[in-house]
């Protein structure tokens, strides 16, 4: 962009024009010169300028950095307007000119002023100094000036004809909030290359906010163009030629560009005469424009392409990406932007938006430097895009599913009566298939469901069972007070459980044995137990822990008291099915059953305890017996040796329970098998997850129906289906079953229906039955479809209330002889506020939002809002109760609890910031806004003590409760829990699916069962009724599932479906040449693949998006793409680590060579077995330890292994006449008595004898003078070597002797047959043989290899080997026999 002023104007009429390609101005003598070819002659050399500068620089661009700063800590601080009746606007600007020193008369705090604002340039209409604190007060802590002290300059201040002396006072603070923070940019000098001018910039600072640390604005450069003329306002322009004619004549124009700091608000588009440099929003700098360095433009291109040629995209410093939610709830999901802001990308920030948050980085892209200083957010659609299924069946195959035999009568199944609950009990039925005289109840159980599994007289039924508790027996040292729902706990096991007291037996109950249900964990022998969290004093001696294999029968009676005696309409009985033997005893293990039956051993069984237990049944058989016979275990002798028996009724078909004498081989353990369902949590999952909707309106399902009725005088049941959309399944022996009702006997008393009994009406509505007993009562167990199922309606009561005042100690109340706690004394484990374990007495809890504990007796105190200017009244017909509001000044973020008056609400917080008098609130969903006027801050908030436990079961919906954290104390007063929960609409034929959820939030409000979302199944789960008020909230025996419509549905059977599901998504993300990050969106599917590649861009990274994205931070996996910068160190290095790699490698294949290596045994000839092996290449010493003493060298030409070796040096010396008559007692560095007296020493050599003379002197000289300077002089340098020789090695291969076997002191010998010198510390092991080629040599192996150099005493032993090749002559031959 060039200037923007038109020159070729009156009266400059410059007419440059670039197409004509005028390149100079010829001034010819004799022409006038004329105004316009003067300015032209500037045009054309700030056009070549222009051109050269647009070449290398972009618009805008830093030439010179004048660096940019954001200061959001701008202190300031406000005074009053006068001082001593003189306006201080008089002299702040002087205080700012000069950088003048103040303190605090009263703080002591001292600042310099740096910038002002006068009372009409204040939007607060008051003077402010902006300052920097330089030092705290007197007192050490002060840091900040006080609201109303004298402030002091520490400087003179000259204005006007006035001087306020240094250390004086001069302005006072403002009484209230005189200390503020505001917001500037400063910009130090620097040099742009604007409009085709290189600008200069001079230091400046722009206050952006003058009292908020947040600004948002765009900050830049105001661009302005003048003409000036010599005027008043520009004096410079008059002839300062001082002396002449023409002094002070006005000369020509001036043309000036100049830029000054501005600042614009984000949403102006306008810049026209802009060149921004920093965005900031909410305080941040989400974008800086121009940086620190230069922004090249077309010189950048070929600085690109050689750069792009040679090294292609690579980081300098890599880029990391942080997953982040767009919109900010103001709680904990660490959104970027808040509802009443737009992103950096200029979306509205929503929950289907989520940020990729990429940390500062530099990469060159296409050869592009591209350097990004800060974070950039990139915006990105989550992937909720949906594909729909129509349709699809989904199978139903659910609870727990127990076979049973010997069966008289029929359960109560389902969910809607308290009659489906059974007993499970430890022994077989006896004969008149009632429990037997000495069953023990040890467990309880309910019915979901009852099919037959087989047909005939001994008939096996499948039972689904639900909600199975087996019980814990505890045997105390002494008896101890307990009623039924008592909680016992272990007081170090952990373990736990509610007292269930026997049929018939009333609270409270003395006693020594405790039977528990709605166990957890496991009590342990001999520690004492707590009864309601208080010590009782007793401790377990003995416990027993029932498990599934333990029952043996079921049942049922209505009838209460008598129950094994008592026969009654609801009495139901069956043995289970034990079909499933277990194979304790080896097969071989062979048994003597003696004494008519009576005992049982074995020879190969020492102590049967390891094997089996008292109530097991033995199952065996003699080889005349068509049954196996089962016989009880009733006990198990001390020595273990013996197992005492018992007979079991007998059942036709199934076992012989007689006793009897035998030799059995084969025994067996008898026993039950719970069989899992695929789906025993009463859940039918979708075949995908993420599912956002389901229509069940054209779909059906088979359930069951149990009707009661009486035959007619003719032998004819009727039955009639009463509701809508219910068809009985056609009439089969598999759909129908059908149970006489007896008060005498329950032998037999199941009806074995025929194919011709049952009769169906055309509508299948009504069921007739003939040819049964006239007058009697009969119960049918009918297969029933149900068709056009419906959603269930779910909704959320938010912000429940619960006091909890009850106390576990009996000395609770108000009064001088109590506690004076304000609470009840409540026997009831889970309903008091020292409990472990609270009840919330509603089912399925969503959240809890408080746990508020009193300061005194009365209720909890809950935080309070009064309010004022109020757009609408307080009321229940405005304020909807859970409604969110939000602070506009604070951001604190609550619930509305409860409507306390027209001006006043209760309400919890859900952030952890709070409110503040004066700000204004807005409540979300009735969009009441009014002003708190006053806070009333409420009892503490205990919460954190707490853990949620939301009732969410896998079988059912229990009851919510908080579970207090083991480091939490007991709260010793009233608490109010403030909850959000779930209710459901119950109607028949409703299921609990996805679309239960409609209105509610998808990401937040669907709750996850278990460790899956509920959206993604039908929800076929029973749901107990809120807590009655009485008995304990948490056994089996309190829930209650009577209201649930959810009805019994058929298993392996399945409902057709319509649903939408969400999909998946693959995109990368790149970064262009420009600068910018650009995100590619894959395409949503199943199996999501990448998106194309963008040739224009770096690749980043692949973002792996799943379904929906609840939580963006947890839903996206980001795979980073390398682009490593590699430096020639780098490249150095690598070098390193491949021949490192390559070292490696080669061991690698020695040891492949070592392992298929055949060793064979010389006299079986067999290969040996390799128990292990250890490879070297005997390369180097890396992997060899030279800790102890060592007795090899390695060959690095040859690569191996040799016997030690030692190196000596044979010094060479001059010989005299004293060293032949005396060697070792001859100094040879001084000895001169040569043979010949024409020889003598020099240095280190010797020389003919020779004497000196001086051929030149010059004593007068004082200086060496170069005869010409500039002449490059080479010198020719000498040097001394210390030592000035060196020893060589002479190299004599020995003949190879025979093998010698040396023993002690005959080393010498072979010291003088090798002809070298015995000496005691002679020679040098280097660990290397032939060290004198590949040490001394310089060999090319010696840059590969660090060698260890040791001197060691010479081995006396050796071995010397006639088959090893000749050696050379300066080793010595050491132990062929090497030993590692």
């Amino acid at each position: 962009m060039t200037q923007n002023t038109n020159l070729n104007i009156s009266p400059y009429f410059d007419d440059f024009d670039d197409t004509k390609n005028y390149n100079k101005v010829l001034f010819k003598p004799g022409f006038p010169v004329q105004a316009r070819e003067l300015t032209t002659l500037q045009t054309i050399l700030q056009n070549q300028i222009t051109k050269f500068g647009q070449y290398f620089f972009k618009e805008g661009s830093v030439v010179i950095p004048g660096g940019v700063s954001l200061d959001k800590n701008y202190t300031a601080v406000k005074i009053d307007p006068m001082w001593l009746n003189v306006p201080v606007k008089s002299y702040t600007q002087v205080l700012v000119d000069n950088n003048i020193k103040i303190k605090g008369e009263t703080s002591g705090v001292t600042a310099v002023v740096i910038n002002k604002l006068t009372e009409t340039e204040s939007i607060h209409n008051t003077d402010t100094l902006y300052i920097k604190y330089t030092s705290s007060g007197t007192d050490g802590k002060s840091k900040l000036f006080q609201d109303g002290e004298n402030l002091i300059t520490l400087g003179d201040i000259n204005y006007l004809n006035t001087k306020i002396e240094a250390n004086s006072t001069f302005a006072k603070c403002v009484d209230n909030k005189a200390w503020q923070r505001g917001s500037s940019v400063s910009i130090s000098e620097g040099l742009y290359f604007i409009r085709g001018y290189f600008v200069k910039v001079p230091k400046e600072t722009l206050i952006l906010d003058q009292y908020n640390v947040k600004p948002s604005y765009k900050v830049g450069f105001a661009v302005s163009e003048e003409i000036l003329s010599a005027d008043s306002a520009n004096k410079d322009l008059y002839d300062n030629a001082h002396g002449f004619s023409n002094e002070a004549a006005p000369g020509a124009d001036r043309f000036a560009l100049s830029v000054k700091l501005a600042k614009k608000l984000l949403t102006d588009e306008d810049d026209k005469n802009f060149i921004e440099l920093v965005r900031t929003d909410e305080g941040t700098v989400v974008k800086h424009i121009t940086g620190e360095d230069p922004q090249f433009n077309i010189f950048a291109e070929a600085l690109a392409k050689r750069t792009y040629d040679e090294s292609g995209d690579y980081y300098v410093k890599p880029f990391s990406i942080d997953v982040r939610e767009s919109l900010n709830d103001r709680i904990a999901n660490r959104g970027l932007y808040f509802e009443n802001k737009l992103t950096q990308s200029g979306n509205t920030p929503s929950d289907d938006l989520f940020c990729l948050n990429i940390s500062p980085g530099r990469a060159y892209v296409k050869g592009y430097q591209v350097n990004k200083p800060r974070t950039t957010p990139v915006d990105v659609i989550k992937p909720r895009t949906t594909r729909e299924q129509n349709n699809i069946s989904l199978p139903i195959d659910v609870g727990n599913v127990v076979r049973v035999n010997n069966i008289s009568g029929s359960p109560t199944i389902g969910y809607g009566s308290t009659l489906s609950s059974v007993n499970l009990l430890d022994r077989r039925l006896n004969d008149k298939k009632l429990p037997h005289a000495s069953a023990k109840v040890i467990g309880a159980a309910r019915v979901y469901d009852w099919t037959p599994n087989t047909t005939g007289i001994t008939t096996t039924f499948e039972a689904r069972l639900f909600d199975i508790q087996t019980y814990t027996e505890l045997t105390l040292g002494l008896t101890v007070t307990v009623n039924s729902g008592d909680y016992i706990e272990g007081k170090y096991s952990g373990g736990s459980g509610f007292v269930k007291l026997g049929a018939g037996v009333a609270s409270p109950q003395t006693t020594a044995t405790i039977t528990l249900q709605d166990t957890k964990g496991s009590f342990r022998t001999n520690e004492p137990i707590l009864i309601n969290g208080k010590d009782a004093g007793r401790n377990i001696t003995s416990l027993i822990e029932h498990d599934f294999d333990s029952i043996k029968s079921i049942h049922r009676n209505s009838q209460g008291l008598g129950w094994k005696t008592t026969v009654g309409v609801g009495t139901f009985a069956a043995d289970l099915d034990l079909t499933n033997d277990k194979q304790v005893f080896d097969t071989g293990f062979e048994f003597s059953i003696t004494n008519s039956g009576t005992e049982a051993t074995a020879a190969q069984i020492a102590n049967f305890n390891n094997f089996v237990k008292v109530g097991d049944i033995l199952k065996w058989a003699n080889a005349a017996d068509t049954v196996a016979r089962f016989n009880r275990i009733e006990n198990i002798t001390n020595s273990g040796t013996k197992l005492i028996l018992s007979a079991v009724e007998s059942v036709t078909g199934i076992c012989n329970g007689t006793l009897a004498d035998g030799t059995p081989t084969g025994v067996k353990v008898a026993s039950n098998e719970l069989l899992q369902a695929d789906n025993p949590g009463y859940r039918v999952p979708f075949p995908e997850n993420w599912v956002s909707s389901a229509n069940l309106l054209d779909s059906s399902y088979i359930t069951r129906k149990q009707f009661d009725a009486t035959s007619s005088a003719a032998g004819v049941l009727t039955f009639t289906l009463t509701g809508n959309d219910l068809y009985f399944e056609p009439y089969s022996l598999d759909n129908y079953m059908l149970t006489a009702h007896s008060n005498s006997t329950m032998a037999n008393n199941r009806v074995a229906l025929t194919d011709q009994q049952g009769s169906i009406d055309a509508n299948s509505r009504v069921l007739t039955i003939s040819g049964v007993t006239a007058s009697k009562t009969y119960k049918l167990t009918a297969t029933v479809r149900r068709t056009k199922l419906i959603n269930k309606e779910k909704s959320i009561t938010r912000c429940r209330q619960l006091v909890v005042d009850k106390s576990k100690y009996a000395g609770a109340g108000i009064g001088s002889t109590t506690f004076g706690d304000g609470l009840t004394y409540d026997a009831t484990y889970g309903l008091r506020v020292q409990d472990s374990r609270i009840s919330l007495r509603y089912p399925e809890i969503h959240r809890v939002m408080g746990v508020f504990e009193s300061n005194d007796t009365t209720d909890p105190q809950l935080p309070t809002l009064t309010l004022s200017n109020t757009s609408s009244a307080l009321d229940g017909n405005n304020v909807v109760i859970g409604e969110q509001f939000i602070g506009n000044g604070s951001g604190a973020l609550a619930r509305v609890v409860r409507i306390v008056s027209a001006t006043q609400i209760e309400f919890v917080y859900e952030n952890e910031k709070v409110f503040e008098i004066g700000e204004t609130i807005t409540l979300k969903t009735s969009e009441i806004v009014g002003d708190i006027s006053s806070i009333i801050v409420g009892d503490r908030n205990i919460a954190k003590n707490y853990l949620l436990e939301n009732g969410q079961r896998k079988e059912y919906v229990d009851l919510g409760s908080l579970i207090r954290t083991r480091e939490a104390d007991e709260p010793t007063r009233k608490l109010k829990i403030v909850f959000d929960h779930y209710v459901n609409v119950e109607e028949p034929g409703s299921i609990e699916n996805v679309s239960s959820y409609d209105g509610m939030d998808y990401s937040r409000e669907v709750p996850f069962v278990i460790d899956s979302r509920a959206s993604d199944y039908l929800d076929l789960r029973p749901r107990v009724k809120p807590y009655p008020g009485a008995g304990s909230p948490f056994t089996f025996d309190g829930r209650d599932f009577t209201d649930s419509s959810t009805e019994t549905l058929v298993s392996d059977r399945s409902i057709v479906a319509d649903y939408s599901h969400y999909l998946p998504r693959i995109d990368t993300l790149y970064l262009t040449q420009n600068g910018t990050f650009e995100l590619k969106q894959g395409e949503p599917a199943l199996e999501p693949k990448p998106p194309l590649p963008n040739d224009e861009g770096m690749q980043v990274a692949v973002l792996a998006l799943k379904p929906y994205m609840i939580n963006a931070s947890s839903s996206a996996i980001t795979e980073y793409i390398p682009h490593k910068r590699y430096t020639m160190k780098h490249i150095g290095s690598l070098e390193n680590r491949i021949k490192n790699l390559e070292n490696y490698t080669t061991l690698s294949l020695l040891e492949t060579d070592t392992k298929n290596l055949a060793i064979k045994d010389p006299n079986t000839g067999l290969d040996k077995f390799k128990s292990g092996f250890y490879v070297d290449n005997f390369r180097n010493h890396a992997s060899h330890n030279f800790s102890g003493e060592s007795k090899f060298d390695i060959d690095l030409t040859l690569g191996e292994c040799r016997p030690r070796s030692t190196e000596r040096n044979v010094s060479l010396v001059f010989e005299t006449k004293s060293s032949k008559l005396n060697p070792l007692g001859t100094d040879y560095r001084f000895t001169t008595d040569f043979d010949s007296d024409n020889i003598t020493r020099n240095g280190p050599g010797l020389t003919l004898k020779f004497t000196n003379e001086i051929f030149i002197d010059q004593p007068l000289a004082t200086r060496v003078e170069n005869l010409n300077p500039f002449q490059i002089t080479i010198y020719s340098g000498t040097i001394e070597l210390t030592p000035a020789s060196d020893f060589w090695i002479d190299e004599i291969v020995a003949d190879t002797p025979e093998t010698i076997n040396i023993g002690d002191g005959v080393f010498s010998a072979i010291a003088e047959l090798m002809g070298v010198e015995d000496r005691e510390n002679g020679g040098m092991s280097t660990g290397v043989f032939n060290s004198s080629e590949v040490t001394w040599g310089a060999s090319e192996f010696i840059s590969e290899t660090i060698l260890e150099l040791k001197c060691m005493k010479i081995v006396k032993k050796s071995i010397w080997d006639a088959s090893k090749r000749p050696k050379k002559r300066n080793t010595f031959w050491m132990a062929s026999n090497i030993v590692f």
